[in-house]
């Protein structure tokens, strides 16, 4: 790694280092993403948490030996982030970038407005899904550069196991890695047609047999948990995709507005850092063109194809535009490479405008529940989580379990609370409902429940005491209170009933 590169990486994991430090120390609320990582670590180590795939949880149980749960939530996340920056400017760098160029490729990629505001603000699984899939271009570019040349052994070790993790982090991350590989398989073919003495015999990369088995037995693995539990995983995904009352044209709509509101800020800072093109492409800058172009074309129209016939069928007619961040990743890096400036000047203008907009958002991040509760504006940034956490501590016995709603609270009450009793979302995953009885029951939520009383009555609780309130001020303050209410349930006996009825009679 030469030294600019390096001076690059140490900046990018200073930055976010230190955004995490601040958001750790400064704002004590949860978004919604980072109260699910909360309310998950509580279980330990499972091999499912609900619908999604269960590495970014493993990461952070793992951590948290070391560090409090939402501070090995933000550093994962942070990682993350930077991993994605560290391996856009890899790729550059292989396909011919000087290191000045790859540095301005890694800040230019961190400006998809996602993983400008969404990704640090709450995004967890596709985040994390995203930058395993840069970090599988990378280190997978030999082979698109070189195909004929064998990797090692080693270096397939690293691509299994990082596609392995991208698909751990999210299901979607299996149509990215099918597109790039197509990609790959298509400069092979490539190679093999221009040379007649070229055979594409691929015994030439056997190393991969062996590299990219303990990557197959992780996901057989996972792949037979997932099986085990299909009706919990499958179910709340659909749901996801599908909107009931839309067609597949609305579905069409929402999937070109995804890719759009990914691809537009980065390609708009690529146009306007060099708008008139030189004619002429120098020897320096024709090996990032000729990588870029034609690929780009091709793991588009990989991703695309999928995705229409999942639109066409009626699968996916409600997208969410954080989907499509790990299949957008690899479009970006390609597309960069066939149209990054040739002058210098354009690169370090498109640097510098990559780098600003970057330290931007996260300054802007931090000041964010400073800046709504000056123009008065709630938000769940602003929500008084320990002091909620110090409240409810006051209600219940110890043996008493939690049930909270909104996730935000659920979250800080699991982030902050000091006696231990586990806390459930209202509407959690079926998987974390373990096989055990409840006698007491805390139910908390932000606003009263007056249907509570007959439906718990339905399964024999009845009131401990009379359902409790306060209010809380923001954090910063702001007009609107938060305003908090709990109910203390108890089973007389002698059998008390599982969680799994008690949330089946939750409103």
């Amino acid at each position: 790694m030469t030294t600019s590169l390096r001076r690059f990486a140490l900046a990018l994991a200073a930055l976010y280092a230190g955004w995490a430090v601040l958001r750790l120390a400064l704002i004590p609320a949860l978004e919604f993403d980072e109260a699910e990582q909360i309310l998950h670590h509580q279980h330990g180590w499972r091999l499912l948490y609900g619908p999604q795939p269960p590495l970014f949880e493993w990461l952070v149980a793992m951590i948290s030996t070391v560090l409090p749960p939402l501070g090995a939530v933000l550093l994962v996340k942070a990682a993350a982030l930077w991993g994605l920056g560290v391996a856009s400017a890899a790729l550059a760098r292989q396909t011919g970038a000087t290191p000045e160029q790859a540095s301005a490729a890694g800040w230019w990629t961190l400006t998809v407005p996602l993983l400008l505001w969404d990704a640090p603000r709450t995004l967890t699984h596709s985040l994390l899904a995203s930058a395993c899939v840069a970090a599988v271009v990378a280190l997978s570019a030999p082979l698109l550069l070189q195909p004929q040349q064998p990797l090692s052994r080693g270096r397939w070790l690293g691509l299994g196991l990082l596609g392995a993790a991208a698909v751990l982090s999210k299901y979607n991350a299996a149509l990215a890695l099918a597109a790039w590989s197509l990609v790959l398989l298509a400069a092979h073919a490539r190679v093999a047609r221009a040379d007649p003495n070229h055979r594409m015999r691929w015994r030439q990369h056997r190393g991969a047999l062996w590299g990219l088995v303990p990557a197959a037995i992780l996901l057989l693995v996972h792949g037979a948990t997932v099986a085990s539990a299909w009706d919990a995983v499958s179910a709340p995904i659909a749901d996801k995709m599908r909107d009931g009352e839309s067609g597949a044209l609305h579905g069409l709509q929402e999937v070109a507005v995804a890719w759009l509101t990914a691809l537009s800020l980065p390609l708009l800072l690529l146009w306007a850092a060099e708008p008139r093109r030189a004619t002429a492409v120098g020897p320096a800058s024709a090996p990032i063109r000729r990588v870029g172009g034609r690929w780009a074309m091709l793991y588009a129209a990989g991703v695309a194809v999928p995705l229409l016939v999942l639109v066409a069928s009626g699968l996916l007619t409600d997208v969410h535009d954080r989907w499509m961040l790990p299949l957008a990743v690899p479009l970006l890096m390609l597309l960069g490479r066939a149209a990054w400036p040739v002058t210098a000047r354009g690169n370090a203008r498109l640097a510098r405008w990559s780098g600003t907009l970057v330290v931007a958002a996260l300054a802007l991040l931090l000041m964010r529940p400073h800046v709504l509760a000056w123009l008065d504006r709630p938000a769940g940034s602003q929500f008084p989580a320990r002091a909620a956490a110090a409240w409810v501590d006051r209600w219940g016995p110890d043996d008493a379990i939690v049930v909270a709603q909104p996730i935000q609270l659920a979250g800080a009450l699991a982030a902050y609370g000091q006696r231990p009793r586990p806390v459930f979302f209202w509407h959690g995953s079926a998987l974390l409902l373990q096989a055990r009885t409840v006698c007491h029951l805390l139910v908390v939520t932000a606003e009263p429940h007056p249907t509570f009383a007959w439906r718990l009555g339905e399964l024999g609780f009845e009131p401990a005491h009379a359902p409790v309130q306060t209010v809380l001020p923001r954090q910063p303050a702001v007009s609107e209170p938060v305003s908090l209410h709990a109910h203390d349930w108890r089973h007389p006996g002698p059998t008390c009933p599982s969680l799994r009825s008690v949330y089946d009679h939750l409103p």
